[in-house]
């Protein structure tokens, strides 16, 4: 299981795989914000499958200090989890972007 969280070969074929799916044509960045990123992602899909849109899952405390000692970031700035949004403010977002778009 680490190999497939923490390797930066598997996380950069998983990087090169969604560029490639999702036809992003952007440049893979090899820092290690990007491997954090992809190491969180890996760990959700591998335990949770594939969430929807403002689905989250939080990651557990062996994962949230395992990755980012594999990768740090030299500022020592990491981002915390956020929970997703409810779907009633989700609700009220779209209305307000729509009523905005139709002015």
């Amino acid at each position: 299981m680490r190999l497939m969280i923490l390797d930066a070969g598997v996380l950069h074929t998983q990087m090169l795989y969604l560029n490639y799916v999702f036809v992003r044509h952007a440049a893979i960045e090899k820092d290690n914000k990007s491997f954090r990123h992809a190491g969180y992602r890996q760990y959700i899909l591998i335990h949770h499958g594939r969430l929807g849109l403002g689905v989250r899952r939080p990651v557990p405390s062996c994962c949230t200090l395992a990755i980012p000692n594999t990768f740090p970031d030299p500022d020592g700035f990491y981002v915390s989890y956020e929970p997703s949004w409810s779907k009633t403010s989700i609700y009220l977002f779209r209305l307000c972007i729509i009523n905005t778009l139709s002015i």
